[in-house]
């Protein structure tokens, strides 16, 4: 029953004692009750301290032992290493004169009964063991003999339980047995006795892990730190347990050492049906996970990457992580008085912008309205944080919230005036909008004419038609410009929003060149691949998320076969003149390599040798595209 994934409240798991103490002298410490209605006085005065003290009388007793709810009482069959040849009793000639007549003898008789004719092996009743030496339990060097079990009867079935397709042979199949939920014990005389039963749980023994995480680009200086002289460790990381399909299984997170631990399921294999070794359960530990909500974890920190690992979880047995990361910003450092790299407290920020016929910074025409959103309170990483052994606000939080609305609007500046210095305003493309409405959270405007031609149209052919694009920029009242914004178009081709459950990659494949495809808020997993001169416009920068993380690595296959698709190459890297199968797309139309490469799908990069090496320009792209060092 020992099982460290839980705590029992007994001296150690599994204990059991009769008869129950229900009060114990303070003075003395000696029992003076118990529950049982059939002890007797223990009349051993020579032994002052349990003299007199309840005890069951000499005689025979059946101890029965309930199976808790989640666990199995193991049984003949329940043997799971028994591997190798079965004992078959031979076939013996009857009737001799009659013809070949044979019977073969019942493997249940031959079980359960004495085989006292087999003397090369075992001529006793006892299975080998010697009847003049003592038969005991353990190794405990106390008398812990075998008590006969004595539960129901039943037949004890043809193959072991755990593997029945194996169609391997159970020990004692086919034999009348008795569970051993209940055993019959012989108590003497001032004697006591040990009755063992044996349970175990379909429930996989969970694998428990202790990592490290650490910067490899940094040492960490602080003498108090546990890590001093050493790699700087981040505090407070998220780590993210997934399963070889990436869904998440467990998070956990860091502390201010750097250092995470816990519990996670294993694997069955630990008890493989053959010799052929141990099979692990992997899973992929990512570092600094974002998490797969459109709002970040709140301990992410984006100035470290996402570092995937994939890792071993073995039953029962604990696993050391050693799983760094390394800055993706500058002056990331020890994690400590990092440069401020959030909008500032009070900047206009935008979380999307909509038209009135499209769920997306698109209007038919100038003069319609454009509906724009504040992004309001986020939590960003505190650049005044120093570090675990702070203690102090604001120094000892590693995140602060910042508000990042558009405020009142103003519309008679005042000079010194913290909220209305500036004359509220809005442009799209510096051309300035007619505000309608305007609020903390929410803007609308009308949009104006003028606005300058889009740099790069649409073609005919593809249903385009004359386009205006601008930046939309939003000034508020405190004087503070909104930094990320959102690229507004008048006209043109109506845009396709991406459909609920579709993904952005299926957008692009089935979408004519120079189309719009807008995408709604929210985080998209995906690695997407822009073959085709389409534009990718999200509703703000804040809201509309693509995360390209290529873990687990089973993602990059179908990323990579789309590659040497679109590049018209064969799964190998090798040119092709001749589609191959899974080459002929019928949602990749309007692309061809021209005669030289007819399943070539993208467009020549110019003057790039694509396909074989060419000194005199970069190589051949593709290649690089495809292997594995290169891109992931």
């Amino acid at each position: 029953m020992h099982n460290w994934n839980q705590v029992q409240p007994a001296p150690y798991d599994g204990y059991y004692t009769f008869p129950s103490v229900t009060s114990i002298d303070p003075v003395t410490g000696k029992w003076t009750a118990s529950n049982c209605t059939a002890c007797v006085p223990n009349p051993d005065t020579a032994d002052t301290f349990r003299a007199g003290t309840p005890m069951l009388p000499p005689g025979k007793y059946v101890v029965e032992m309930i199976v808790p709810p989640g666990y199995e009482l193991v049984k003949e069959e329940d043997k799971n290493i028994l591997i190798g040849d079965n004992y078959i009793a031979p076939v013996t000639q009857q009737f001799a004169g009659l013809g070949n007549i044979f019977i073969l003898p019942d493997q249940a008789e031959i079980g359960s009964a004495c085989n006292a004719g087999n003397a090369p092996q075992n001529s006793t009743c006892s299975q080998g063991r010697n009847s003049n030496l003592p038969s005991h339990e353990g190794d405990t060097g106390s008398v812990e003999s075998f008590w006969p079990c004595v539960g129901e009867e039943r037949t004890v079935p043809d193959y072991i339980s755990l593997f029945p397709g194996s169609a391997e042979i159970a020990p004692f199949a086919g034999a009348k047995r008795n569970l051993c939920d209940r055993k019959e014990v012989t108590l003497e005389e001032q004697s006591s006795a040990l009755a063992k039963f044996y349970l175990f749980t379909p429930t996989h023994i969970a694998a428990h892990y202790t990592g490290l995480i650490t910067d490899d680009f940094t040492a960490e200086f602080d003498p108090f730190s546990p890590q001093f002289g050493e790699k700087f460790a981040p505090a407070y990381l998220p780590v993210s347990l997934k399963d070889w399909t990436g869904n998440e299984i467990a998070r956990t997170y860091s502390d201010e050492f750097g250092a995470y631990n816990g519990l996670s399921y294993s694997t069955w294999e630990v008890n493989p049906p053959n010799p052929t070794g141990y099979g692990p359960t992997m899973m992929v530990t990512c570092m600094n996970d974002r998490g797969s909500d459109a709002a970040p974890d709140p301990f992410y920190q984006p100035g470290y990457s996402q570092f995937c690992y994939e890792l071993p979880f073995m039953p029962g047995q604990t696993g050391y992580f050693d799983t760094p990361v390394v800055p993706t910003s500058a002056f990331a450092g020890a994690g400590y008085n990092n440069p401020d790299c959030a909008y500032p407290d009070t900047t206009p920020a935008i979380s999307s912008v909509t038209g009135p016929d499209v769920a997306g910074p698109w209007v038919q025409a100038a003069g319609q309205t454009l509906t724009i959103n504040a992004l309001g309170d986020q939590v960003v990483a505190n650049n005044a944080y120093s570090g675990p052994a702070a203690s102090t606000t604001p120094f000892n939080q590693k995140s602060v919230t910042r508000h990042y609305g558009f405020g009142a609007q103003c519309t008679s500046p005042t000079a010194g005036s913290t909220d209305c210095n500036t004359m509220s305003s809005v442009t799209i493309g510096s051309v300035p909008a007619i505000i309608t409405s305007w609020s903390d959270g929410l803007i609308q405007v009308t949009v104006p004419t003028a606005v300058p031609n889009c740099a790069v149209q649409q073609n005919a052919q593809y249903g385009g038609s004359p386009a205006q694009c601008g930046e939309l920029t939003i000034i508020a009242g405190n004087g503070k410009q909104s930094v990320d914004t959102v690229t507004v178009t008048i006209g043109g081709k109506k845009p396709t929003v991406l459909a609920t459950g579709q993904t952005i990659q299926n957008a692009i494949d089935t979408a004519k060149p120079g189309d719009m495809i807008i995408v709604p808020p929210g985080l998209y997993n995906e690695l997407v691949l822009m073959w085709k001169p389409v534009r990718l416009q999200g509703v703000g920068a804040a809201s509309s998320i693509i995360n390209a993380n290529t873990q687990p690595a089973g993602r990059l296959d179908p990323w990579r076969k789309q590659i040497v698709c679109l590049f018209g190459l064969t799964p190998d890297g090798r040119p092709s003149n001749a589609p191959y199968p899974g080459c002929d797309h019928p949602d990749w139309p309007g692309f061809s390599g021209g005669p030289e490469f007819p399943t070539m799908i993208v467009d020549r990069v110019p003057m790039e040798g694509i396909l074989g090496w060419d000194t005199s320009v970069n190589g051949n792209l593709a290649e690089q595209l495809i292997e594995p060092s290169l891109m992931g």
